[in-house]
């Protein structure tokens, strides 16, 4: 799914980037491409961005940006719609079981169960592996299938940056893939 270059402004159109020249024309949260995939369970999330900075020399190979990921687990009751420490919640109808939080020197993974507005969740393991291609502007999130379940529905992916926060595109995407199946034949395809 591709998200229009110049869109991260915010949801009201009032946010606007630090005057620090590390930030400005480089426009780090805007978000403008998401590709979903899947195999035996396990999920990975590509991002693509208008340009990733390392200027404060991150340990996971970005700065200036915090990527939320929402994803919901088909089958399972329960879930949230409230986006922890993001003062809003996911759109009518979405909810997640899991919540993966990565920014330039974390990697957290959390369950919904105790999640709310105030509280992140319950953090679980394994958590995601992160990979940074920087001359393609990409961030790669891989989720294996032990934090996942068998079946995956990603419900949502948020792009927020800090301190403000800003959901950049939601991302539907509903597949169930089960250990031996082609992920060809069990979701749709990814779009090139």
């Amino acid at each position: 799914m591709t998200d229009p270059a110049g869109d991260d402004h915010g949801p009201t159109g009032r946010y606007v980037y630090p005057t620090d020249a590390s930030f400005g024309a480089r426009r780090p949260t805007d978000l403008r491409r998401v590709q979903v995939a899947g195999s035996g369970g396990a999920l990975r999330v590509d991002l693509t961005m208008a340009e990733l900075s390392t200027v404060w020399n991150p340990a996971n190979g970005f700065d200036h940006v915090a990527f939320t990921l929402f994803i919901e687990l088909p089958g399972q009751g329960g879930g949230a719609r409230s986006m922890p420490l993001q003062a809003g919640d996911l759109p009518e109808g979405l909810r997640w079981h899991r919540r993966l939080r990565v920014h330039g020197w974390s990697n957290a993974l959390f369950s919904s169960d105790g999640a709310g507005a105030a509280h992140e969740g319950t953090p679980i393991t394994p958590g995601a592996s992160v990979e940074v291609d920087a001359a393609a502007r990409r961030v790669r999130f891989t989720l294996p299938a032990a934090a996942l379940g068998a079946c995956v529905r990603s419900a949502a992916c948020a792009c927020t940056s800090t301190p403000g926060t800003t959901m950049a595109a939601i991302a539907p995407c509903r597949w169930c893939l089960r250990p031996g199946a082609s992920a060809a034949a069990t979701r749709p395809p990814m779009p090139r």
